[in-house]
């Protein structure tokens, strides 16, 4: 028995060298930054969640 799906894994480039694993981000966290008068004003929507 063969493991074919070791074969199609996502990180190889055209040539066929193996260039190590992609990043694949599922999960983007918005972050808003705001230049003020003051100076830079970073806001996470989601921190107040955790």
């Amino acid at each position: 028995m063969v493991n074919t799906h070791m074969n199609n894994f996502s990180g190889a480039s055209a040539s066929g060298l193996y260039t190590g694993p992609q990043v694949d981000n599922r999960y983007v966290v918005p972050r808003f930054v705001e230049r003020t008068s003051q100076g830079v004003r970073e806001y996470d929507p989601y921190a107040k969640l955790f």
